[in-house]
């Protein structure tokens, strides 16, 4: 029977397929979503500029304690770990980055040779090609990495730790107040796990149970481990053809006769047989054969390496130095791995060579990790002594011949770009001052111009209210004089002896001028009086002389003088005259 054609299945069966393989789909794509997880963090060019010139100081010869000190600096500052830092800085080039060139001249290595410019097509940052600097044989580099990797921001445990605290009690207390219904659940799951997985069980029951079955879980353990050391070389981009060699040689060596061990002793019935545990010393005595390998190595290095003179560069003492340094940490280590591996080896041929026994056995796997454990402590503490060495044997290279003249003018010019920096955020801080407070003058002069505004405008209002009073005023003391002449006119009527009713008629012929209008809008008043009016107006007990405006009348001539008897007969002095109704 052949199968459908894609364009003619059915829709159905294609989306069930699709269903089922969704799971498998998300588990492919889980290690790509966890690798791309994290993002690199963006960096200035200053904090580039640093960390580049970290390394720099590092390879020419700066003390440790002041590059632990700087590094430190620039995690804290940051907030992230200086590896992360190394592995956001891409590489331009060396001919596009002053500070990579001496970096990589520092080493002795050519920028434009075709090595180098392989290692820095394959790096994508700055660390990576630390690493291949590395692994190629640049012990001094392989400690800075160190030293990077140890620069990390400092971890706040006290939300684990309360967070273990408060789960701990609370499991302690559901545990002490429901011990019968932990204990039947329990019991529930150990019945579950019985009646699921017997297969398991019995597997495992036989496996410890039979002798042979240990010498299997070892060939099992020991083969996974070598497969898991050739993926990592290999995958390791970093690692360069030649260390991936000698790295993968040993291991091989080592866990091949471990297995060929196994082998034997599991083909024997799990009897340890003298083949097998010749197997196994030949196994632990590789560590051996491997540190004096590695001497004879850096001897071979050294002795290629003529010694410098006095009119060679910088880069060639930096050279001997550095392999001068390796030859005599790798002349003290080697004694150290040595004996490390000897007693290993003495140890695995007693616990193989004699009887089973508890205590040989017990003691075997005592004493291994003892030894490892010093072994590393005592390779560590030389690392660091000689660490420290080859930095300062690389600070007593003639300064005239040290690049580091360069890079310190640099880090004064970068120094100085920060005081300006500084300076110019001040002056830009006073800047926004000044024109806050120029807002806040112009807020002011704004307010000013409208106060004064309004204060144009009150005075305008006030002198308008000012002259409308003086036009009222005005008009009233018109209005007084108009009735003071009225009244002079009556008296020189009456001291005339004119008729009122003539004397009337003479006020009402008066001239408009006379009347002192109040402006040029106004009417003159009117003289229409009704007869009482009329009375009360020449019989009212009015003293003659007593107004200005009459004396002033008298005195221009144009009416006699009153007077001061009733017939015209002059009065004595002191004496006044009332007119007296008719």
């Amino acid at each position: 029977m052949t199968g459908l054609p894609s364009s003619s299945r059915s829709p159905q069966l294609t989306d069930k397929a699709n269903d089922d393989l969704q799971p498998v789909l998300f588990l492919l794509r889980l290690p790509s979503l966890f690798r791309h997880r994290k993002t690199m963090p963006s960096l200035e060019p200053t904090q580039e500029e640093e960390l580049k010139s970290i390394v720099f100081a590092f390879l020419t010869g700066r003390d440790i304690a002041e590059i632990k000190v700087r590094l430190t600096i620039q995690c804290h500052e940051s907030h992230i770990n200086c590896k992360e830092l190394y592995q956001a800085i891409s590489l331009p080039g060396p001919s596009d980055d002053t500070l990579l060139k001496l970096i990589i001249r520092s080493l002795n290595l050519s920028a434009d040779s075709i090595q180098t410019q392989q290692i820095l097509s394959q790096s994508k940052n700055l660390y990576e090609l630390l690493k291949y600097f590395a692994y190629d044989g640049n012990h001094q580099v392989k400690y800075l990495l160190n030293l990077i990797e140890n620069a990390k921001v400092a971890k706040d445990w006290s939300e684990v730790f309360l967070f273990g605290t408060l789960f701990t009690a609370l499991s302690g207390i559901l545990l002490y107040f429901n011990k019968e219904a932990v204990k039947a659940n329990f019991d529930k799951f150990c019945q579950w796990l019985k009646i699921a997985c017997p297969t398991i069980l019995d597997w495992l029951s036989r496996t410890f149970a039979i002798l042979r079955n240990f010498q299997l879980l070892g060939i099992i353990n020991t083969s996974l481990r070598l497969l898991w050391n050739w993926y990592s070389t290999f995958s390791n981009p970093t690692n360069s053809t030649s260390h991936k060699v000698s790295l993968l040689f040993f291991k091989t060596i080592t866990a091949g006769l471990t297995i060929a061990g196994y082998c034997v002793s599991f083909f024997a019935g799990g009897v340890m047989t003298f083949p097998a545990a010749s197997l196994f010393v030949l196994s632990a005595s590789i560590e051996l054969f491997k540190s004096l390998f590695i001497k004879l190595k850096t001897q071979q290095m050294f002795n290629s390496l003529p010694e410098p003179t006095r009119d060679d560069p910088w880069e060639i003492w930096s050279q001997y130095i550095r392999l001068k340094n390796l030859y005599n940490r790798s002349s003290e280590t080697f004694w150290i791995w040595g004996a490390s591996a000897f007693l290993t080896t003495v140890v695995v041929a007693i616990s193989n060579f004699f009887p089973p026994n508890l205590i040989i056995t017990i003691t075997s796997l005592v004493i291994i990790p003892l030894i490892a454990w010093t072994k590393n402590s005592l390779v560590n503490s030389i690392n660091e002594r000689y660490a420290r060495e080859l930095q300062s044997d690389l600070r007593r290279i003639p300064k005239e011949k040290r690049p580091s003249d360069f890079i310190e003018e640099k880090q004064k010019l970068l120094q100085q770009r920060r005081d300006l920096e500084s300076e110019f955020g001040k002056l830009e801080e006073s800047r926004v001052a000044l024109e806050t407070e120029q807002t806040r003058l112009e807020q002011e002069k704004l307010s000013l111009q409208q106060e004064r505004e309004q204060f144009e405008q009150d005075k305008e209002r006030q002198l308008r209210e000012i002259k409308r009073k003086e036009e009222d005023a005005k008009r009233e003391n018109d209005d007084a004089r108009l009735a003071l002449h009225m009244v002079s006119q009556t008296l020189t009527a009456l001291t005339t002896g004119t008729p009122p009713s003539k004397a009337l008629e003479n006020i009402q012929k008066t001239p408009q001028s006379a009347h002192r209008p109040r402006n040029a809008h106004s009417t003159p008043p009117s003289f229409d009086y009704t007869p009482l009016q009329q009375f009360s107006l020449f019989n009212s007990p009015t003293q003659v002389g007593d107004s200005p405006d009459s004396e002033e009348i008298i005195r221009s001539g144009a009416v006699p003088p009153p007077s001061d008897s009733p017939m015209g007969l002059p009065n004595e002095p002191g004496q006044t005259t009332s007119i007296s109704p008719q």
